[in-house]
């Protein structure tokens, strides 16, 4: 019985210090390569995804996150995504900002289909019902 009394003593006062884990602010603002903001970019705490903010439409976040260092990425679809390391202080805001870049895009100038074992051009092909 007081081995029960023990544990649940013990994983009482650890729940209770978690409580009082020390916090810092993480602010700062994303925007693509022509400066303007993106609105709904991800960023996420790399040491816990459940952490983590959404860009506002000025391109704004705000996060509380745990002391020490700290991994970030800020992603966004059809962005390349950003990381970063910073070392977050009880108490302090930081402000970090962030820019974003376009995938580079590759247009090809022609595409053809061929079809078959031997590359023949597709009239050529013979089709039986």
């Amino acid at each position: 019985m007081s081995a029960i009394r023990n544990f649940l003593l013990a994983t009482s006062l650890m729940a209770s210090g978690q409580a009082y884990t020390q916090t810092g602010t993480l602010t700062g603002t994303v925007v693509d390569d022509k400066k303007e903001p993106i609105i709904g970019a991800s960023v996420i705490y790399r040491g816990d995804i459940t952490i983590g903010a959404n860009t506002d439409p000025d391109g704004k976040y705000s996060m509380e996150l745990p002391t020490g260092m700290a991994q970030i990425i800020c992603r966004y679809t059809s962005m390349i995504a950003d990381t970063f390391d910073i070392l977050i202080v009880e108490g302090v805001t930081i402000t970090h900002n962030m820019q974003l870049f376009p995938f580079a895009v590759q247009e090809f100038e022609q595409m053809e289909v061929k079809v078959g074992k031997f590359d023949k051009p597709i009239e050529d092909i013979t089709v039986s019902m």
